[in-house]
């Protein structure tokens, strides 16, 4: 792999990359992918490919999702004989084919579609914190995989103050990363312990039918079939899996919920926290449930010691502001501030933390908040999910607009 010789171009940022073929490629330095050579803010994956190579045991096909530059493409050629490098920007991947001329390169959205039928290993590396769907990505690469296939995914780890930035939409703790990958018919075996900011997993094919079961769940619950999702969700219950059992009682709850349905969505969550007590969403979707009901000030610490359990998880920080809003307590300007930080790209999160803001005073920082989410988003977006009118026509405080 021969890099190409670099040359500043004219615009901060800017550089063009000279090829030995005699192509000349635009690049810009930014957080969605590094080129061999620049400092950029995205992280440099080239050691972390290194450790993954040693847990994978090499063979004939593999695919690289969100190769970008296709450094990780190069890396997965020491073992494997076709490499298949995924990505959306048609820039990166000419970059990639002029460096990586052995792999092949296709451009489109790893979320849908057949890219290598039958691959032995698929890797993803920073890119489940920046696709809008990441259950669907992981859900497409179990399909494309033989049954003794292997993925490893390695994320950006989560924190509570963290300060994201786009097109990044999340990171991951462990037990958040590993529940997405159970979600989608993998079974994490082996723990990567990154010196970096990363937490990195190696997963195995799920054995059994409950997540096909799950996902047909979900996708008759997206077209609003809520009994064929019920009986879905029961039939994975039935099958005795204890991680996609408590999956599929947390969407219960949800859909029970929604619904009006209080003392079924009730019975769900309680299950959930007597049968998973280390499991953070059974407790926080219940104390949101119990303030609905009037149960404020127990479903506060109720919420509280949800947040415990995992203090990035952002359904447990979500719903400790939305239970302190409920009471009116102070502690949920502070949470709000959490919840966006964990979940920059949630519009009713950031609105909820710019009113906030407003309300006490602070117009500059939640015009800011407002823009943090737009660029995820679209202005026109926020505008639309708030209700809101922009900032600058607001003559007076308003009170915290109350989300559930």
């Amino acid at each position: 792999m021969k890099r190409p010789a670099l040359v500043r171009g004219e615009r901060p940022g800017e550089y063009w990359a000279h090829f030995a073929s005699g192509a000349a490629m635009q690049l810009r330095v930014d957080r969605v992918r590094r080129y061999p050579g620049l400092v950029a803010p995205a992280p440099d994956n080239t050691q972390l490919y290194q450790r993954i190579l040693e847990q994978l045991p090499g063979g004939v096909r593999a695919i690289d999702v969100g190769t970008g530059a296709g450094i990780g493409a190069a890396a997965l050629l020491s073992r494997y004989d076709h490499v298949v490098g995924v990505d959306t920007d048609a820039g990166a991947l000419a970059y990639a084919k002029e460096l990586v001329h052995r792999a092949s390169f296709v451009r489109a959205d790893a979320e849908f579609g057949t890219l290598l039928p039958d691959a032995e290993a698929v890797t993803i590396v920073d890119v489940l914190g920046q696709v809008a769907d990441p259950l669907a990505l992981l859900r497409n690469m179990r399909r494309q995989v033989r049954s003794s296939g292997l993925l490893f995914a390695a994320e950006l780890c989560a924190h509570p103050v963290q300060e994201l930035v786009a097109p990044v939409r999340r990171a991951f703790t462990r037990i958040e990363l590993s529940q997405l990958l159970e979600l989608a018919g993998w079974e994490p075996v082996q723990w990567l312990e990154c010196e970096s900011e990363f937490v990195g997993c190696l997963a195995c094919c799920r054995s059994g039918d409950a997540y096909h079961l799950l996902e047909a769940g979900d996708m008759a619950w997206q077209r609003g079939d809520h009994d064929e999702a019920n009986a879905q969700f029961e039939a994975v219950a039935r099958g005795g899996d204890r991680a996609l059992t408590r999956e599929a009682r947390l969407r219960q709850g949800t859909m029970h919920e929604e619904l009006g349905m209080f003392r079924e969505a009730s019975g769900c969550y309680f299950e959930v926290k007597a049968s998973a007590p280390e499991e953070p969403r059974g407790r926080a979707l219940l104390a949101r449930l119990q303030a609905r009901l009037g149960r404020g000030f127990e479903a506060l610490e109720l919420a509280r010691s949800a947040v415990e359990l995992d203090p990035a998880n952002r359904i447990a920080i979500t719903c400790l502001a939305a239970v302190a809003e409920e009471v009116e307590h102070p502690e949920a300007l502070s949470a709000w501030r959490i919840a966006h930080a964990l979940a920059p790209d949630n519009a009713a999160v950031g609105g909820a933390f710019a009113q906030h803001l407003v309300h006490a005073g602070e117009a500059a920082e939640a015009a800011q908040v407002l823009a943090r989410v737009a660029s995820y988003v679209g202005q026109s977006s926020v505008t639309v999910a708030l209700g809101l009118p922009p900032l600058a026509e607001r003559s007076r405080p308003v009170s915290p607009k109350r989300v559930a």
